[in-house]
């Protein structure tokens, strides 16, 4: 008899350690995706190319001296909100540093003044983030979001 009971508590025990380290498990991992830098690579056109060929959203943000929310931009980007939200979708980040040494980024002129773009695969124009606008954290993911999920206009 006694045996028979150590067994069903044993049982229960199980029952209870399971779903507890699943949660953990994910609450860990949320948790770790938050504190995971955002890799940076160097913006290229080819680069650009392949990843919305491989299928991801790509950020590209053009760092430069003389960009009023560039320092704003770097602090949201450096936030576990938003390395949450990179690490959990398709994400890709290029960066291009400007300076008035090498001029004027070509991105800039063909997709209006700004330091911050969000090209999505299939879509002919970039969401492009005003300039001079700040965000904060919560108000870009929500623009990035329905960008990203939104019907925008296919490129031809």
């Amino acid at each position: 008899m006694r045996n028979g009971k150590i067994q069903v508590r044993l049982g229960t025990l199980m029952l209870l350690i399971v779903p507890i380290s699943i949660a953990v498990f994910f609450v860990n991992r949320h948790y770790e995706l938050g504190r995971r830098p955002i890799k940076w690579k160097p913006y290229s056109d080819l680069g650009l190319a392949e990843e919305l060929e491989s299928g991801n959203t790509v950020i590209v943000f053009l760092r430069g001296d003389f960009m009023a929310t560039d320092s704003n931009n770097h602090d949201i980007f450096e936030s576990s909100e938003f390395r949450r939200e990179f690490h959990t979708n398709s994400y890709a980040a290029l960066e291009s540093t400007m300076n008035t040494e090498n001029g004027m980024h070509p991105l800039l002129e063909k997709h209006r003044f700004t330091n911050l773009m969000i090209f999505k695969p299939g879509v002919a124009e970039p969401l492009a983030v005003p300039a001079g606008v700040i965000y904060t954290t919560e108000a870009l993911l929500r623009e990035i979001r329905e960008y990203v999920k939104g019907d925008n206009k296919k490129s031809d």
